[in-house]
């Protein structure tokens, strides 16, 4: 990405939401990775890591672009969250150690995370309210992928002890991350002689409660499930050749009474959308359905993507 004025533009096309970024006065070549929060038209987060690992987090605030901070010999995996109060934290692992920025205006405020070794895979950071984030981590042995997590309280500057959350086959593919309403919702598929095996773990930020379901034999070309909200409900979405599978949870998460299955001959690849907090949305973002004239990528909610049958079916 290379400066070329200095803008945040929108439009809306179709059902489709479209924005372009550009950063005056930085050059950003090489981008290895980056994490945006949209919160709206006038306020924005954007982290950029490059491929010298030089990490930048710019904050838009509706005018210009501006660059806060720049650390070096970042690690891929850090990991930002916005939370309900607007303050954005920032978790930057590096081998001089992991540190914590939270930034409620342009001074950020910092704590050490010293019980995290400077090489841990960190998967996720949500923002549980305004208090209380929650960081995922993994941990690979000889024998087990280890999902982890802990509990940061901004008000008194404390970690948990570390929480235990599942040893996972090492063979487990397509590990994916889902939050919704103070729920965090792990999928992930382990193989079953020619067929996969779609598991869900459900974790409860507040009690720390775990629930785990089987979900059932899938083929071995399904692609991986998305997440979203229908009605206050929870869906689970999986594409198969030609069908298009869900799931329905109407207490999130605890228990999933319905299954259905839908005609889907087109070929799609379906995406989540979340809020600035990263919460599922009823909303799903799809490309390659070239049967409807929408944008590239379409935004549907659910229950128009699950009307979209040859059958006219809806949940």
């Amino acid at each position: 990405m290379n400066s070329s004025g200095d803008m945040m533009a929108f439009r809306l096309q179709d059902s489709s939401f479209h924005y372009e970024i550009r950063l005056e006065g930085n050059a950003v070549n090489n981008v290895q990775s980056f994490q945006g929060c949209l919160v709206s038209s006038n306020n924005a987060h954007l982290c950029l890591l490059d491929t010298a690992k030089n990490l930048s987090y710019y904050h838009w605030k509706g005018v210009k672009w501006q660059r806060i901070c720049t650390w070096q010999q970042v690690a891929p995996s850090f990991q930002s969250a916005l939370d309900p109060s607007g303050i954005f934290h920032l978790i930057i692992p590096s081998p001089e150690g992991n540190r914590l920025f939270s930034f409620p205006g342009q001074e950020e405020q910092e704590a050490d995370l010293h019980f995290l070794e400077p090489d841990s895979l960190l998967l996720q950071l949500y923002a549980v309210d305004q208090d209380n984030l929650l960081l995922l981590r993994k941990e690979i042995t000889e024998s087990a992928c280890c999902i982890t997590y802990y509990n940061y309280n901004s008000p008194s500057h404390t970690w948990s002890e570390k929480i235990p959350v599942a040893n996972l086959p090492l063979d487990c593919q397509d590990l994916q991350f889902f939050f919704s309403q103070g729920m965090v919702h792990m999928t992930y598929f382990t193989p079953d002689r020619n067929k996969k095996l779609l598991n869900l773990l459900s974790i409860n930020a507040g009690s720390g409660d775990i629930v785990e379901h089987c979900l059932g034999k899938l083929s071995s070309s399904v692609l991986p499930p998305v997440m979203s909200t229908l009605d206050d409900d929870i869906i689970i979405l999986v594409l198969e050749p030609n069908n298009l599978i869900y799931w329905r949870s109407r207490d999130q998460g605890q228990n999933w009474t319905t299954k259905g299955e839908l005609p889907c001959p087109w070929p799609l690849e379906l995406v989540p959308v979340v809020n600035p907090q990263k919460e599922i949305t009823d909303y799903i973002a799809l490309e390659g359905f070239y049967g409807l004239e929408l944008g590239r990528p379409g935004l549907l909610t659910t229950g128009k993507l699950l009307s979209l049958s040859p059958y006219g079916l809806w949940l």
